[in-house]
């Protein structure tokens, strides 16, 4: 009994209440700085994220800012809040050696244990920073084309042009082609008889030349006529290139191979094929 009276007494002593109150108003101004840190980082980063207004693509990158903003956050929050445990740990005489060590290991064993979510996170995340693809794009991964409809932290769809929506992980994303980026070429490929090679050559630099002519705002460079590409049982191969805008390369080939058909035809140029170029989007 006497030894609760002397606890008591010591609990209720002034020196007692003194540092009790200190512990609380450190705790409570830990909690309180954490919390602001946490308010003014996020205030910033959607901020620093935000892309401009006008800009090209706006949507997209509005998206894209707001997935990275998000996970952004995330760490952030995490981050500080476990600062904020350890301090109050300290502020109340506990030991965090041993709480710090199980973090490590835990953090260990779910890296083990997750490796392949990790790995698509991270290259998710680089992927939206670094700004390769965008929602919109036409790109070429892994053998499948098609146009981006969603990028997350763990995978990319692509909807093909037959219609198929193809969900690869941003982990597999090694290399790819984005067609919506700079130029890219709107080709013809025919194939004539080999005596009317050259005749077939000249209507189609007639035809480029006088396409690019017309459309100033699509095209993006010098139109380029390969002579002879192919020699074969069935004819002699040539091909018109030009590069255009890539919003514009369907309806560029749609054209251009129309032209060239009925020039041909009118050239008195038989024509054994007539084809565009390797992608159908």
């Amino acid at each position: 009994m006497e030894v609760l009276r002397e606890l008591v007494r010591d609990l209720t002593s002034p020196a007692s209440l003194a540092a009790a109150l200190r512990t609380v108003l450190s705790v409570a101004a830990i909690v309180v700085a954490a919390a602001a840190t946490v308010s003014v980082t996020r205030a910033a980063l959607d901020r620093a994220l935000r892309p401009l207004p006008g800009v090209r693509d706006y949507e997209a990158r509005l998206a894209r800012a707001r997935t990275l903003a998000s996970l952004a956050h995330s760490v952030v929050r995490y981050t500080v809040y476990f600062v904020a445990l350890v301090m109050i740990l300290r502020q109340v005489h506990v030991d965090a050696t041993a709480l710090l060590a199980s973090a490590g290991i835990a953090g260990v064993a779910l890296g083990f244990g997750a490796q392949t979510l990790v790995r698509d996170s991270l290259a998710g995340f680089f992927l939206l920073l670094d700004g390769g693809l965008q929602v919109g794009d036409v790109v070429s991964v892994g053998g499948e084309v098609g146009q981006v409809e969603q990028i997350t932290l763990r995978h990319t769809q692509i909807r093909r042009y037959t219609g198929e929506l193809v969900t690869i992980p941003n982990g597999e994303i090694t290399r790819f082609a984005n067609l919506s980026r700079g130029y890219l070429r709107a080709v013809v490929s025919v194939t004539v008889p080999l005596a009317d090679l050259a005749a077939a050559a000249q209507v189609l630099e007639e035809v480029g030349q006088g396409w690019a002519a017309e459309h100033p705002d699509w095209t993006a460079g010098a139109v380029e006529v390969d002579p002879l590409v192919e020699v074969s049982p069935t004819g002699a191969s040539l091909r018109l290139s030009v590069p255009v805008r890539p919003a514009f390369r369907v309806p560029a080939e749609r054209e251009l191979r129309r032209r060239v058909l009925e020039s041909l035809q009118a050239a008195g140029c038989a024509v054994y094929g007539l084809s565009g170029s390797p992608w159908p989007v």
